[in-house]
Parts: structure tokens; C-alpha cells; sequence
């Protein structure tokens, strides 16, 4: 590192203490030339946005705080209880540690806001360091990248997209780097949500298929059959997989192919909520439409199609289909920033990622539109904080918005 960089890294590092949003135009023009640092910076400002974020008493996060509390009343030997009644264990571990450290609820939505687009960013940084983007694919592939991070669904949802997180950095260890350590990071995953369980065994079949795109596509294609099977023939097949062996197991089995989050909170939406929903949807369905119309042999092929196979499977189930719909999303950065690689201007190429790019602006423009309420009542402290400030920002019960 030069030492005008090295002065140019300080000034931004003074600048986002004192103020992050002025900050913001200069974390991009680093981002630009591709400086590592500026990266670990940005993820650190969408992290504040996450901490600062006020939920509505219907989100998740609600639920999590109470189970912070929760949590943080209980002793070593009383975690360890309550965690045999889990089915993941690393957001109650992870809850217990920072709340004996004396920090707040609010560092469970800044630490996985910050971890997701984190790892994001560097999965695009070690890529374009390694390949032949031209300026604009670089450029455009950036910001795909950042709009196709969900941030609504991270910091109020938090642990399923965490676990998505540890699978594509795991997944890139292990298919770009060939580094065993990339299972540990898919362990971590298991442990985070139970839902990865159903994606080990396709990241094992597309490492040792990598290579034999044609029948996997094959594969891929006949998937979309299931999209006739009618919901009551899935959930009768699905329910008859004998799981009483695993209790926690058998009752996700149960709760997520009957009763209201089966099938019946789709019937309860508003006709707005139906246009959001098919909104969000298209993020999924311009990546089906990629893998439908291009034919490229990369490593990270094989892992899609099967990806995809899996969420076709339980498109009779909408809300299981649209968790294994963000699947796809995540690993779909991993495939465009492979496939893009070494990329010169083929029009037909470039027209494709500039629709992807537009799709993933226009959902994530919807994803905000449709947290305007929180952000409304969050953000405007952003204007008259610093980094350090930021953190004594406090969130009470009595500041949840009313749904």
C-alpha cells in the first residue's frame, strides 16, 4: 500500500467516525479501485442502519428481542437446557454472550446486517481481484450485488439469511478456493437455521457433479413439473416422511405445511400485499429465467440447478418455497460473479445483467417502500449522528410500531 493511499484510508476513516454519511461518496470511489477496507466500511454503515432500525410489533425481530431477554435471564447450565429444545443454537448462544458482555438487543439485527453484506462484498471483492471485469460489468455487478442483499428481511428476520450468509462463503471456499474450511462455515450454517440442513446434500452433489452440466439442467427443467402437483398431494407426501424419531424436526414438519404459514397467510394478504409479494418474487424468477436461457459450463451451475430443483419442489407451499427462493438468490451471486468472469462485451451478456441489475433495484426499492414506516421514525438520526453516537441509540418496547 502506497503511502498516498494510506493518507487517503485515514482522511476516510476520519470522515466515518465523525459523520458516516458524508462518508458514503467516499467509500465508493474506494470501492471503485477495489480497496478491501472500504468494504469492511460500507458493511459496517448498513450494520448502524440495522442497529437503529425500529421494527413493527408484527416483524420478527419483536420476537427476538423478547427471546434476548429471555435468554439473558438464564445462567451457563440454564442455556445449555434450553438449548436441547432448539433446533439451532447459534442466535441463542450468540444472545447470551453479548448480553453478559452489557450490550444491548440492538446488536443482534447490526451484527447480522453487518456479517451478510460483509461477506457479500468480499465475495465481489476476491472475484473481480482475480478476474478480468470490464468497468462497467464491474460496476453493474456491484450494485446487483448490493440491491440483491436483502436488508429489510436480514435485520428483522435475522437468522435464516446469517445462515445463508455462512453457506455462500462456505460454498466459495470450497468450489472457488478448494478450502476444507468451507465445510466449517456450512456447519455453521446448520446450526444457525435448521432450513440449510436441506442444502447439504445439494452443495455435496454439485461438488461432486461440478463438472457435468447437461443432465443436471435436464434435471432442472423437468422441476418445473412440480408446479402442477396440486398443495394437498405435496403436504400428504411430505407428512408421511416418517421424522418421530426427531422431535423438533417432526414439529417444523408439521407447522410448515399446515395451518396458516402452510398455505393460509396468502388467502389474509391485502391486494397491496399481493403486488409486493409478486414483486419480490421477481427476483427469483429473473434467476429461473437465466439459468433457463443460458447455457454456460461453470462450477457453480450444477449447485444452482439444484438449488432450484429444491425450491421447485415446494412450489405448492408458498412460504417454504420463497425461504428456498432466497436460497437461490444468494448462491445466484456466487454463479454471476463466476460467470461474468474474463467477460468482454457481448451485447446479449450485458443486456441480461443490466435486467438482472433493474430487477434487483426494483424489488429492493419495493422491500424498502414497504418498511416506509420504520424507516421513517429510524433514519432521520442518521443525519446528526457519528459512529460513536450511534451505538446510544436505545430501542424500548414502547417504540415498536403498531401493526
Amino acid at each position: 500500500m502506497n503511502k498516498a493511499l494510506k493518507v487517503n484510508l485515514a482522511i476516510l476513516t476520519s470522515v466515518f467516525i465523525i459523520y458516516p454519511l458524508a462518508a458514503l461518496p467516499l467509500m465508493f470511489l474506494f470501492i471503485r479501485r477495489n480497496i478491501k477496507y472500504s468494504y469492511y466500511l460500507l458493511a459496517l454503515f448498513m450494520g448502524f442502519l440495522g442497529y437503529i432500525l425500529i421494527p413493527e410489533t408484527t416483524n420478527d425481530l419483536t420476537r427476538y428481542y423478547e427471546t434476548f431477554q429471555e435468554v439473558n435471564q438464564l445462567n451457563l447450565p440454564g442455556l445449555l437446557n434450553y438449548l436441547t429444545t432448539q433446533l439451532h443454537y447459534t442466535f441463542f448462544i450468540f444472545s447470551f454472550i453479548i448480553g453478559k458482555l452489557g450490550l444491548n438487543k440492538q446488536f443482534l439485527p447490526f451484527f447480522a446486517v453487518y456479517i451478510s453484506y460483509l461477506i457479500n462484498f468480499l465475495l465481489f471483492y476476491n472475484f473481480s481481484k482475480n478476474n478480468n471485469y470490464t468497468k462497467a460489468i464491474y460496476v453493474i455487478l456491484f450494485v446487483t450485488i448490493f440491491f440483491t442483499t436483502p436488508f429489510k428481511s436480514i435485520a428483522l428476520s435475522i437468522r435464516n439469511f446469517v445462515a445463508l450468509s455462512f453457506i455462500c462463503w462456505g460454498v466459495f471456499k470450497l468450489f472457488t478456493e478448494e478450502k476444507n474450511i468451507g465445510w466449517l462455515y456450512i456447519g455453521l450454517a446448520l446450526i444457525t437455521h435448521f432450513m440449510t440442513l436441506l442444502l447439504l446434500p445439494v452443495i455435496v452433489a454439485a461438488k461432486i457433479f461440478k463438472e457435468d452440466n447437461k443432465w443436471m439442467r435436464i434435471a432442472f427443467l423437468i422441476s418445473f413439473l412440480f408446479y402442477f402437483i396440486p398443495t394437498g398431494t405435496l403436504v400428504e407426501n411430505l407428512l408421511s416422511i416418517d421424522l418421530s424419531a426427531f422431535e423438533l424436526i417432526e414439529k417444523k414438519q408439521v407447522g410448515y405445511t399446515t395451518g396458516y404459514w402452510a398455505t393460509d397467510y396468502i388467502d389474509n394478504m391485502s391486494s397491496t400485499g399481493r403486488i409486493f409479494k409478486f414483486i419480490d418474487a421477481l427476483a427469483t424468477y429473473i434467476i429461473l429465467f437465466y439459468l433457463v436461457i443460458t447455457k454456460e459450463k461453470s462450477k457453480y451451475r450444477n449447485l444452482l440447478y439444484l438449488a432450484a430443483i429444491l425450491m421447485n419442489v415446494f412450489f405448492s407451499l408458498p412460504m417454504i418455497y420463497r425461504r428456498y427462493g432466497f436460497a437461490l438468490r444468494f448462491l445466484f451471486i456466487l454463479l454471476l460473479l463466476y460467470e461474468y468472469r474474463d467477460y468482454y462485451w457481448q451485447k446479449s451478456k450485458r443486456n441480461l445483467l443490466i435486467i438482472i441489475m433493474m430487477v434487483s433495484i426494483l424489488v429492493s426499492s419495493a422491500r424498502l417502500y414497504s418498511m416506509r414506516q420504520s424507516a421513517l421514525k429510524s433514519y432521520p438520526k442518521m443525519i446528526y449522528q457519528s459512529a460513536l453516537t450511534i451505538f446510544s441509540n436505545k430501542i424500548n418496547e414502547s417504540d415498536y410500531i403498531v401493526k
